[in-house]
């Protein structure tokens, strides 16, 4: 318990000096305890904003009758509506709006990317970017 000093004055009116234990307050042990608490918390945090999230994947392959991507594999939620997917010639220009045709809702295993167009013979890069960092990448040979 702490002891606070107090000032009291007597009949005569010297002051007088005096020791009580204040009731109130809390004991050492709780605020060490407390204190604990507070940082081993504050820590976690920023432990857990410092590591990098692992982000999702995304694997494809042409279908055999070369009119379509086909996703093989899918690692963490992903809808298409967040995914760039891009489509490079050799020239490095991106011709994915000419050329594909993205699927809607939620990427599952399966899903297909058709042609809209089939590209002419050369190589591509076909590169799928979320949040500005790439998931997915294929190079075409046609």
């Amino acid at each position: 318990m702490p002891v606070v000093a107090a000032v009291q004055r007597f009949e005569g009116g010297a002051p007088c000096r005096g020791v009580y234990k204040d009731e109130n307050a809390a004991s050492p042990i709780a605020v060490i305890v407390v204190l604990a608490v507070v940082a081993v918390t504050l820590t976690a945090l920023v432990i857990f904003t410092a590591v990098d999230v692992q982000k999702p994947v995304i694997g494809f392959h042409e279908n055999g009758s070369q009119t379509a991507l086909v996703v093989s594999n899918v690692e963490g939620p992903l809808r298409w509506n967040d995914l760039k997917v891009q489509f490079f010639d050799a020239a490095g220009t991106d011709h994915a709006g000419l050329y594909l045709e993205l699927p809607v809702g939620k990427v599952n295993v399966g899903d297909e990317i058709p042609y809209a167009l089939a590209p002419p013979g050369g190589s591509y890069q076909v590169r799928i970017v979320w949040e500005g960092q790439e998931i997915g990448y294929l190079l075409l040979v046609r």
